[in-house]
């Protein structure tokens, strides 16, 4: 390859991307498309961007074990 060439892809950015309920539909759908990836992803066992976000909300409220409240100062999120 041209060395010129390499330092222009090297310093080109990544486009942005986003995980949405497409990209998981998309997996499921084509997990052939996927074979470079990790067995989780091929089966579609990954969340979302939205899903993550929640995820994340949830444990930063979270007690740890052995504490009757969280001393973050966060009410605790309760599942319905």
């Amino acid at each position: 390859m041209d060395k010129r060439l390499e330092e222009i892809l090297m310093e080109k950015d990544f486009p942005e991307f986003h995980v949405t309920e497409e990209t998981k539909e998309d997996v499921n759908l084509h997990p052939e498309r996927y074979l470079g990836c990790d067995a989780r992803i091929r089966m579609g066992l990954f969340r979302t961007e939205r899903e993550q976000e929640e995820y994340i909300k949830q444990s930063v409220v979270r007690p740890l074990p052995g504490d009757d409240e969280p001393k973050n100062g966060f009410a605790r999120i309760r599942s319905k």
